[in-house]
């Protein structure tokens, strides 16, 4: 009688042992799967803002140099135009020289290099 309860106590044991650990893997894994969904789904809410502030700043940027060297093309070119416009009579003019100089006014006013 005692050998049969201790082996029914032994089993019994046994099967505690493996359900909780079971449930333990269970709930590790559904810890896991919690910790992973909120993650991936904070990650993008964090990153995408980061991601479009960093755009959108070089964007900026880039629209403010096209705008200098779009005003600084439109300035020299009618300076020159209001300056070679009382020399347009003239004999001996030459449209390479007055282009070179309007290409080397744009370099030096703006950010890019034509």
């Amino acid at each position: 009688m005692l050998l049969s309860t201790s082996t029914h106590s032994f089993h019994s044991l046994a099967n505690t042992f493996v359900l909780s650990s079971i449930l333990s893997a269970c709930h590790f894994l559904a810890i896991g799967l919690i910790i992973g969904i909120t993650v991936a789904c904070l990650v993008p809410i964090v990153l995408f803002p980061l991601f479009g502030f960093l755009i959108f700043r070089n964007r900026a940027r880039l629209n403010k140099h096209r705008a200098a060297f779009s005003d600084a093309s439109i300035r020299s070119k009618n300076v020159d135009d209001s300056k070679n416009a009382a020399n347009i009579d003239k004999p001996g003019l030459d449209i390479n020289k007055i282009r070179h100089s309007l290409r080397n006014k744009l370099v030096q006013h703006s950010a890019f290099v034509p």
